[in-house]
């Protein structure tokens, strides 16, 4: 039996994607796969965005695992995640995790 097409971003309601949610809802208020997947902007070939972001999140467990993660470990991390998403997602990381030490 054929596995069902993955639904494309565009095939979801406005209230479902990742952009619309954040606007709507704020970004405090938008789980972490919504973050992501704005930061990684565009899925790949069988795979929505969010659905890349939230296997992402899922395999790293936390935003933690994530931030200590170099370039190497996300681009193995995820098909579809090449150099421009990993360098976008791993500079907002970098960004997080200097916060995080400024906030001691």
């Amino acid at each position: 039996m054929d596995s069902p097409e993955p639904k494309r971003i565009e095939d979801l309601p406005a209230e479902e994607r990742p952009r619309e949610r954040f606007d709507a809802l704020g970004a405090d208020k938008v789980d972490v796969p919504t973050l992501l997947a704005i930061l990684l902007r565009s899925g790949t070939r069988g795979q929505n965005v969010y659905d890349l972001a939230a296997n992402l999140y899922k395999q790293f467990g936390s935003i933690t695992a994530l931030c200590r993660a170099d370039r190497a470990e996300l681009a193995r991390s995820a098909r579809g995640l090449g150099p421009d998403k990993v360098r976008t997602l791993h500079a907002a990381l970098e960004l997080a995790r200097r916060l995080t030490l400024e906030s001691r």
